[in-house]
């Protein structure tokens, strides 16, 4: 469980330091989010332990919802000019971004769940 939080911290820190240089490296930012759902999956399921589901999706979500949250940071930090013409309601983009993580966390939980069955051969009731 260590390594898969080590992970989501350096998830979190590598979408940062891109935001805050300000750097548009899309790519990469796609790429953070194969990290939180394989990656994070990969590492629960590899650490053992018992209910790999919940602690995978649990630590994605919050990365995940780490990683969201600084994007309407970052839009009302700019300039008026550079941000979006149009910015949902508050609520909408809150709710939107819950969901996002959610199911974001859910296939992380489902990647710990199958990374466990193949390399252990037993299944998630132990």
């Amino acid at each position: 469980m260590t390594q898969a939080i080590g992970l989501a911290a350096i998830t979190i820190l590598t979408y940062a330091v891109i935001d805050w240089a300000d750097l548009h490296l899309y790519w990469v930012e796609f790429g953070l989010f194969w990290v939180a759902v394989v990656g994070i999956g990969a590492a629960v399921a590899r650490g053992g332990g018992k209910r790999p589901f919940l602690k995978a999706a649990t630590t994605a979500f919050l990365t995940v919802l780490t990683i969201g949250s600084m994007v309407p940071v970052h839009w009302f930090r700019d300039p008026v000019a550079t941000r979006p013409e149009v910015l949902p309601p508050s609520a909408t983009l809150v709710v939107v971004m819950v969901w996002f993580s959610l199911v974001i966390g859910g296939l992380s939980g489902a990647v710990a769940l199958g990374v466990r069955r193949f390399t252990t051969g037993r299944g998630a009731r132990e």
